[in-house]
């Protein structure tokens, strides 16, 4: 994509300045004037195959010279003509766009005009639509901006997600049932706006192959699984040729009990929202094959596609009572009367007759969700010419019993799920089991583990980090599970030596078993309307110097999440996050004022492991190569200035001395720092795309120090020269009012404890820690995920670290940009 930010039409066409300013006015209901875009990032591999899909913010200015901006997804059609031609991408947009500016909106005209309790509006907003057959395109909010996320695709779904996904379906097909009965001459009009994209007599050429295929894959799976059986004949019955008709019946001729469907009920396209881990709300998204049709093709096409043999045989007609007792109380809610329109009886006479319909679209689903991400199809297609989708969609028989191709990160792992031995020797069942038993308060016995999923490249250089859920049973046989991040000594013998791993474990268990529990101790005896408790949560850790292990709730499932580190901080996210710091940073000034011999106990605990005289063979050539890239970016950006002058006055061998310095003799004004300030170890929760929250996580450089080494650790990692012109004193004032504060509630005086000249002192002093570590911070920050560091290592010996951390001098002005005026700004304030 080109890198010009002031216009969308490289990236389609049809999305001109012009349409762009009547989109921001309509979505903010005000004449706002598009200004510039911003890119946020894209979705995963195999999650769009008629589409490319990205995410980004658009901004614009209104009359008052005001910004602001919309975080939205455009959906658009892909430059390849093959892909195009091979895919029928038009019929797809022209669908999803005919649902979105006709349907949907007399859908909910017509429920507009009802009292209705919980009324649908679970799916993506639309900003807009564009169409000319060949370079079409929509837009809709990012529903991730309001805490909804996609469920992992590969696990299926569980019975609470089924529940709220189930209420969803039947709210928004008690729309079609009430307005077909109430105004069906308009409802006609909607049934005519969408057409059937996928099984038509038309189409039977386009997917003969593609259905051999699939029902090739079907037929392997039972005759592994439940050879010489019933099951197996009953297959090969079910999976001919001559099934595609009844896939046409169902889908073109069922308009007598037909509501607008869905049409694509697989997991991808729903999005849940979470609290504490459980899921509370749904929203329905890519509306591309919706259909008018028996709603028992959405609800057949869910069971099959997205639960597991478990839930169906435990939950199945549940979940039928649910769906239709939810559709029979909307529709009487909408004004009509759903015995007369759509009975429990012809319901069920329903799903007796078209459950074919979800197992068929099963056959060509379920080979697609079980795929790992990094084993999507690849929709790269060169050439101009249309394709057979049987060569494209190039799917293969089950791999695995389970039906799951595991990830790369599971597939390191046996698949013994009963323990947790091969992940680390230290984590035995029974300290699993007295772990479950301290989170739950309540006896415990562990039974078994599920794999969740990996972090991104690049998200822990010392460190192996996987998500999975622990599983566990109480004394009523209660089955409870939490959700957890496990940091474990990679098993690369290379990789630790060169890392000392060991010593970043084991400053981390210590923060977390020896220091943090008493800084909390000593907080429980205040009452404080807002105490520190912005971390990620501890269930156990483990260490012996070869196999250590930490393990932490997963903020994930609470809506935590990173920020995109490449962007930087805004004002909002560095507000919340400096209020979080001094939260933190005032438990130590208030016990040492008040419990001084206690808390002079506390920094013995911990032991710094980046800057010590010691360590100087160990980090020297890294030094000089970020110093080096540090030098080249102010030379290009600012040659021949006083900034050029200073960068290499500053980035010399000596510097390590203050460095030292600073980490380790700031200790008359020391308080628990968190010791690694950048954008990788902060976590945020959004409402309506505003951060709202934050918490820190990876606490393995916790040091002793002044507080100015974080501070300025985070404004030189977080942040851009645009906003420290704008904020920087509004920033330090925020983090120091925000610790007066607390110093305050907790029984101090911040005047006596650290007054704001001394801090002030301190940020002057010590503001040269923060760009010392940007050297080594920044290049990988502007790193894109595909181009992190790689950080396997053969062999069983420690090379030295500039070997492995192997970054180069910025490839864009942008990076030069975001280092160069670091500097610029710390000769600017007389930091150096």
């Amino acid at each position: 994509m080109s890198e010009d930010y002031t216009s969308l039409t490289h990236v389609c066409s049809l999305v001109t300045n012009e349409r762009l300013n009547k989109a921001l006015t309509d979505w903010f209901k005000e004449e706002y004037t598009f200004t510039r875009w911003e890119y946020v990032g894209d979705t995963g591999k195999g999650d769009a195959y008629h589409s490319e899909v990205i995410r980004i913010k658009i901004y614009g200015v209104n009359n008052s010279g005001k910004e602001n901006y919309a975080q939205v997804v455009l959906k658009y059609m892909p430059e390849s003509i093959s892909r195009k031609l091979t895919f029928r991408a038009y019929d797809f947009y022209k669908n999803e766009i005919g649902f979105y500016e006709v349907v949907l909106p007399e859908l909910l005209r017509f429920q507009s005009t009802k009292n209705v309790k919980e009324p649908f509006d679970n799916y993506a907003k639309l900003v807009f639509a564009q169409s000319d057959g060949s370079n079409d395109v929509i837009c809709l909010e990012d529903a991730n901006l309001h805490g909804f996320r996609g469920a992992v695709r590969q696990e299926g779904i569980d019975l609470d997600h089924c529940k709220i996904i189930m209420k969803v379906f039947a709210r928004f097909h008690s729309l079609s049932f009430a307005m077909k009965d109430q105004e069906p001459e308009k409802f006609e009009k909607l049934r005519n706006a969408i057409f059937e994209t996928y099984y038509d007599e038309r189409l039977w050429d386009w997917y003969t192959e593609f259905w051999k295929r699939i029902s090739g894959i079907a037929i392997d799976a039972v005759e592994k699984e439940y050879p010489n059986s019933i099951y197996l004949e009953k297959v090969k019955q079910f999976a001919v040729p001559e099934r595609y008709q009844d896939m046409i019946n169902a889908a073109t001729k069922t308009f007598e009990t037909g509501v607008i469907s869905h049409g694509d009920c697989w997991t991808n396209n729903f999005l849940f929202k979470y609290v504490n881990g459980h899921p509370v709300d749904a929203k329905l998204i890519d509306f591309q094959i919706t259909r008018c049709a028996s709603p028992v093709l959405d609800i057949s096409f869910i069971i099959c596609a997205c639960t597991s043999q478990d839930l169906r045989d435990k939950y199945y007609d549940e979940l039928l009572k649910l769906y239709h007792d939810t559709l029979s109380d909307h529709i009487r809610e909408l004004g009509s009367d759903p015995d007369k329109l759509y009975s429990w009886e012809l319901f069920m006479a329903e799903i007796k007759k078209y459950s074919y319909f979800g197992l068929a679209f099963s056959f060509e689903s379920t080979p697609f969700i079980v795929l790992a991400p990094e084993d999507a199809v690849n929709m790269e297609m060169e050439g101009d010419e249309k394709l057979n989708i049987n060569d494209v969609w190039r799917v293969g028989n089950f791999k695995t019993k389970e039906g799951v191709i595991p990830t790369t990160e599971a597939r390191t792992m046996p698949e013994n799920f009963s323990s947790l031995l091969q992940v680390s020797p230290l984590v035995t069942n029974e300290r699993l089991s007295q772990a479950l038993t301290d989170w739950f308060k309540e006896d415990h016995t562990f039974t078994h583990w599920e794999y969740v999923g990996g972090l991104g490249k690049g998200d822990a250089s010392v460190s192996e980090l996987i998500r999975i859920k622990l599983y566990g049973v109480n004394k009523d046989h209660n089955i409870n599970s939490v959700q957890v991040v496990i940091k474990t000594v990679p098993k690369n013998l290379a990789r630790r030596l060169t890392c000392r791993n060991h010593e970043y474990f084991m400053n981390e268990i210590n923060f977390y078993k020896k220091v943090l529990p008493e800084l909390l101790d000593f907080q429980s005896t205040k009452k404080l309307s807002n105490p520190f408790n912005k971390y990620a949560k501890l269930i156990f850790a483990y260490f012996d110097g070869v196999n250590d292990v930490v393990c932490f709730e997963d903020a994930t499932i609470d809506n935590f999440g990173n920020a995109e580190r490449q962007q930087g901080l805004d004002f909002e996210h560095c507000k919340i996050l400096l209020t979080v710091l001094a939260q933190f940073h005032a438990l130590s000034f208030a016990m040492k004022d008040q419990q001084p011999e206690k808390f002079e106990k506390l920094p013995n605990n911990l032991s710094e492991i980046h800057f010590d005289s010691h360590l100087w063979e160990w980090y020297a050539r890294f030094w000089y190569k970020i110093s080096a890239i540090a030098i080249d970016a102010v030379e290009n950006e600012y040659p021949n200035s006083i900034y050029e002058k200073k960068v290499k006055e500053f980035a010399v061998p000596q510097r390590y001395q203050d460095l030292i310095d600073a980490a380790t003799k700031s200790t008359e004004t020391g308080v628990i720092c968190h010791g690694d300030c950048w954008m990788p170890n902060f976590l945020y929760k959004y409402v309506d795309g505003h951060a709202v929250d934050v918490k820190l996580i990876d606490f393995q450089l916790a040091r002793y120090g002044t507080p100015a080494l974080d501070i300025s650790l985070m404004i030189y990692t977080c942040t851009t020269e645009d906003m420290r012109e704008n904020h920087y004193d509004d920033l330090l004032q925020i983090y120091y009012d925000a610790l007066s504060n607390q110093l305050q509630n907790l029984g101090s005086d911040a005047y006596k404890v650290y007054p704001w000249k001394r801090f002030m002192e301190d940020i002057k002093k010590y503001s040269y820690f923060g760009l010392a570590y940007s050297f080594e911070c920044v290049p990988f920050t502007v790193l894109d995920e595909e181009d992190a560091v790689d950080m396997n290592i053969e062999g069983d010996k420690a090379v030295n670290l500039e070997e492995i951390y192997r970054v180069d001098k910025f490839k864009t002005k942008e990076g030069r940009l975001r280092e160069a005026n670091n500097v610029k700004h710390c000769v600017d304030r007389g930091y150096i």
